[in-house]
């Protein structure tokens, strides 16, 4: 894999699946790989049966993402009241309070806030610094409109190769637009 940083001001492109029939979706540029989101399996129930092996088959809220810079884990909790923890190892290391079509904040560990911005089934997601300058932007069809199967965004990285927080943004993006997809087709 290549650093997300030597890839700023390109165009990328993000291939990821929808419901439960994608293990992993994957960040290019040209055929170069730059991240990887690879969904785990969870186990809800703890009796045998065929639900318990259908439910094993599909994926969960559970994903690892993968960049050049390291593997962090990814873990939605609540209904209503979503939440997304990032982990590195046993540590926290962001948490985002996520709600679609709404302005939600990335807190990291170490006091740096981002804003996220997304249209409810939008078209877009935004991260922003505090100050508003824009990071970056992920660009996919009307979720509504997203096809079974493999499906494709875009993601553009402004310059901010400096900004030590850039791999766990992007993995939190492609993330939460794999979560809208899931919500969308629950609807």
């Amino acid at each position: 894999m290549k650093s997300l940083k030597n890839f700023c001001g390109k165009d990328l492109t993000f291939e990821f699946g929808t419901l439960n029939f994608e293990k992993e979706d994957v960040l290019f540029y040209g055929k170069k790989v730059l991240a990887r989101l690879h969904w785990k399996p969870t186990y809800l129930l703890s009796s045998k049966g065929s639900f318990r092996e259908r439910l094993k088959k599909s994926h969960s809220l559970l994903a690892e993402g993968y960049v050049k810079e390291g593997k962090w884990t990814f873990i939605k909790s609540g209904f209503l009241n979503r939440k997304i923890t990032v982990r590195r190892g046993s540590r926290i290391v962001a948490t985002v309070a996520y709600s679609h079509g709404h302005e939600s904040v990335i807190n990291f560990e170490n006091k740096r806030n981002f804003i996220l911005r997304s249209a409810r089934f939008g078209t877009k997601i935004i991260i922003e610094t505090d100050s508003n300058k824009q990071i970056l932007t992920l660009t996919a069809k009307v979720f509504k409109s997203i096809k079974v199967g493999r499906n494709i965004a875009s993601l553009k990285i402004e310059d901010f190769k400096e900004l030590k927080e850039l791999p766990v943004l992007v993995l939190i993006v492609l993330y939460i637009t794999r979560l809208m997809t899931l919500d969308t087709w629950a609807l």
